[in-house]
């Protein structure tokens, strides 16, 4: 992460004009780098985005690349296959409870969005029972699975959606909401 300069000299090397970033990305403790000199001229900017939030700090990252003339290229370009298709992907249907609670989560989670917290909220008729933050999409929803039944439902009679969106303005290149196998896991045990 810090050895940005040996990163872009492979990367030369190799002929790359353009460049994706995948992957799960854990903030690290800065302070830990291993630096070289393109790494440590970049730390001061990449340490002042990091407090504005992921967005700045992502952007921050990116200019390094973009100032060196490659081009970022979004995963979801290179990957189209990976994002979600428009509508329900299983068999159930939302009922007309559940459409509210979807439109409820969306402006909660565009609201927190607003303010750099997260993508993700659990409303169950009508009711915020949980937001994402720091912790992630999974312990929020392990949060949810430990709430009553009176608040989130029974596996008999299942309630409650969980709306996960990106921010409104985030760096979607390299930064677009994730639902894996284990969210979905989460979120069944959670309704």
């Amino acid at each position: 992460m810090g050895e940005l300069g040996r990163a872009l000299k492979l990367l030369r090397e190799a002929g790359c004009s353009q460049i994706t970033f995948a992957g799960k990305v854990s903030r690290v403790e800065l302070g830990r780098l291993k630096l070289d000199t393109k790494g440590a001229m970049a730390l001061p900017r990449v340490m002042a985005a990091a407090v504005k939030g992921d967005d700045a700090l992502l952007r921050a990252i990116l200019g390094v690349f973009e100032r060196e003339g490659l081009e970022i290229v979004g995963s979801a370009d290179v990957a189209r296959d990976l994002l979600a298709p428009i509508g329900p992907l299983g068999n159930l249907k939302p009922t007309a409870e559940d459409e509210s609670d979807i439109v409820y989560g969306m402006r909660v989670v565009h609201a927190m969005g607003a303010l750099d917290i997260g993508q993700a909220a659990v409303v169950c008729r009508g009711l915020v029972l949980a937001v994402e933050a720091a912790e992630g999409t999974d312990a929020m929803l392990t949060r949810v699975a430990s709430l009553s039944e009176a608040l989130r439902g029974t596996p008999s009679h299942r309630s409650g959606v969980m709306v996960k969106m990106v921010k409104p303005h985030q760096e979607r290149r390299v930064d677009l909401p994730v639902v894996a196998e284990r969210t979905i896991e989460l979120a069944a045990a959670a309704a």
